[in-house]
């Protein structure tokens, strides 16, 4: 009791020093009593000398506070904590959708068109992976439709050579020993179809075409367009045997008519084969292999099918050899011409001669007419060679003419099909026979049935203008090819020269002197002049004299003469008459 009254004597004492602060400001004081705290306010009583002290235990009145203090820091707290879990969480999510977005760009880089993005709980990112699938969708579709591009032909729709050559790289695996067959085909005198009728129309036949073919395909027997009009087959499981029926089933099939708008086309194929692994291991060997028989069987008639033989190379070399030695500066030094007598049938008198070119090469030797003129026809060279062998041979009639009066000899030239197909071909002869001083009537063009039969509308026209200059023409090789007697009466001609393998046959087979009968009855009664080339027998002289034949020619009557002896052999000729 007495600490008490002591206690509220030291409260009296300070807070009686305060007095003159409480009036100046009137504030609550914190004040300090034997090491305690209170919070204390004093009020005066006015007009008394009284006044009123509060005074409150400062940790008392303050306890409240501290509580809410602590309670809001931790609240705060856990706030912050929860705040900061909830955004790391949604961060992660955040980041790792767009990792899987950057991961999914990433893999469409790599053409991994199929791939699509993952959605998440974000509508922003959602919207970005509905763009990136639909993006990923577009270059899918693109993709599927360059990769059909790719492997298949614009054209027909069939494989192309890209996915034709991957079917041959699997096919030759290593794992592989299964024999196969590649062919090669190539359409023959297709040209002529484009020059025709255009190549609207060209386009449209091959897609006729490729329709049919896939007629002779299977499981085991697979098709493409190499290119132009080329196809090649790769087939499965070959037997040499059932091959030849199929590959004869398959000229078949091209023989019958394809109906293009109102023009119905047949075709005839040119066919190339070579097996694996006889022939080769080697895609490309084997691609080399056949388009090399397919050329054979075009070289040997066209119409056919070749299997490659490793002969074929030599071959191939030695045509290489040629095409190289054709361009030789020196080649028209290295040229030169025989001349074959021909002779009337009743009478034995000189006709006229045959000029027969030949190549005396300083590097291969003396090559035949039959191996160099196919080559110089392919690379266009016959163009310069056969305007050489008419200058050379028309000279040779002028020389003539000097020493015979009367300019009744004929001089008789082959041309070749580009040389009709050459602009003002007509108008280089006239010039020639003019500065030569020769008559138009002695010199005869020898055209072929296939030089004519390639580009007939043009080749009659040329003919024409030839014969409307007083030159003679004549049918070479007939009997051969394409021989249609419905010729004889279309064609703008004089003459016609039967083709040595029927006279070759005319001695041994009854049927063959019938042809010849025919022949002659209907040679005859449209104004032309017929010729036996190659005769070789007494026999054949005996039974065409028969037929009536109007002109003679071959060995057994006369061999080809060089020209550098052609002078002395008329010159003989000429005095005996």
């Amino acid at each position: 009791m007495a600490q008490e009254s002591i206690n509220q004597r030291k409260k009296s004492s300070v807070f009686s020093d305060l007095q003159d602060k409480s009036e100046a400001f009137q504030k609550e004081y914190i004040a300090e009593v034997s090491g305690k705290r209170y919070i204390a306010n004093m009020k005066r009583v006015p007009e008394t000398k009284w006044a009123i002290i509060v005074s409150q235990d400062y940790d008392v009145a303050f306890a409240i506070l501290y509580k809410i203090q602590l309670l809001f820091l931790i609240i705060t707290t856990m706030i912050v904590v929860g705040v900061f879990i909830f955004t790391r969480k949604k961060m992660d999510q955040i980041v790792s959708a767009f990792l899987s977005l950057n991961q999914r760009f990433s893999e469409i880089a790599n053409g991994r068109f199929q791939i699509r993005a993952e959605k998440s709980s974000f509508l922003e990112l959602n919207q970005m992976a509905d763009s990136f699938n639909y993006m990923a969708a577009c270059l899918q579709e693109r993709d599927a439709r360059l990769n059909e591009m790719v492997r298949l032909d614009t054209l027909t729709g069939l494989a192309n050579r890209f996915c034709f050559i991957q079917w041959l790289n699997e096919a030759t695996s290593t794992k592989n020993t299964e024999q196969f067959a590649l062919v090669f085909l190539d359409l023959d005198n297709f040209k002529g179809i484009n020059d025709t009728y255009g190549h609207w129309i060209g386009d449209q036949v091959l897609r006729e075409l490729a329709v049919k073919l896939q007629k002779v395909t299977t499981e085991k027997i697979c098709l493409a367009r190499f290119g132009g009009d080329e196809f090649v087959f790769l087939c499965k499981d070959w037997n040499k045997t059932k091959g030849i029926t199929w590959l004869e089933n398959l000229k078949g099939l091209l023989a019958e008519p394809t109906k293009v708008e109102e023009y119905n086309f047949s075709f005839e194929a040119s066919i190339g084969v070579a097996i694996f692994p006889d022939d080769s291991k080697s895609v490309d060997e084997l691609l080399k292999y056949a388009d090399l028989a397919m050329y054979q069987a075009k070289y040997q008639g066209k119409n056919n099918f070749k299997f490659y033989h490793h002969n074929m190379m030599a071959k191939l070399r030695r045509k290489n050899e040629l095409e190289e030695a054709l361009k030789n500066p020196q080649l028209f030094n290295e040229l030169f011409l025989n001349y074959q007598p021909l002779y009337l049938r009743e009478t034995k008198e000189l006709r006229g001669f045959e000029a027969l070119l030949r190549w005396q090469s300083a590097k291969l030797g003396l090559v035949s007419p039959a191996e160099f003129i196919p080559i110089a026809e392919e690379t266009g060279r016959i163009l310069e060679i056969g305007s050489w062998v008419l200058k050379t041979a028309i000279a040779k009639l002028a020389e003539i003419n000097l020493e015979k009066s009367d300019k009744s000899l004929i001089m008789s030239v082959n041309i070749s099909a580009l040389q009709l197909k050459e602009f003002n071909f007509a108008k280089f002869v006239a010039k020639e026979l003019e500065s030569c001083i020769v008559q138009p009537a002695q010199l005869e063009l020898e055209i072929t049935e296939s030089a004519v039969i390639d580009s007939y509308g043009e080749a009659i026209a040329v003919l024409n203008e030839i014969r409307a200059l007083g030159i003679r023409v004549a049918l070479d090789d007939f009997g051969t090819g394409y021989s249609s007697l419905s010729y004889l009466h279309h064609l703008p001609i004089d003459t016609i020269k039967i083709d040595r393998s029927l006279v070759a046959d005319i001695a041994n087979n009854n049927r063959t002197q019938d042809m010849f009968e025919g022949i002659v009855s209907l040679s005859k009664k449209l104004g032309l002049d017929i010729v036996a080339e190659g005769i070789e027998t007494q026999e054949q002289i005996e039974i065409l004299n028969k037929l009536r034949i109007d002109f003679f020619q071959g060995y057994f009557l006369k061999k080809p003469i060089h020209e550098k002896e052609i002078r002395e052999f008329y010159l003989n000729l000429f005095a005996d008459e």
